[in-house]
């Protein structure tokens, strides 16, 4: 999954004492990717309440969504 931090693109740009500098993300160590995380809705089954449904959190796939 895309890190939600730099957005896939590996580094960050920040204010560092009087300029600014790019460094590799901390987020996603620099990557630009981020493991998925599990839907706290359904405990990652995409299970819905009911029998034969979907999870309406994450939409059936088991992972946060954005």
């Amino acid at each position: 999954m895309k890190c939600p931090n730099c957005e896939g693109e590996k580094k960050i740009i920040e204010f560092k004492g009087r300029g600014l500098r790019q460094c590799a993300c901390s987020e996603c160590d620099g990557t630009g990717q981020v493991e998925d995380l599990i839907c706290p809705q359904c405990n990652g089954s995409g299970e819905g309440m009911h029998d034969g449904t979907v999870c309406s959190f994450c939409h059936g796939t088991g992972v946060e969504q954005n």
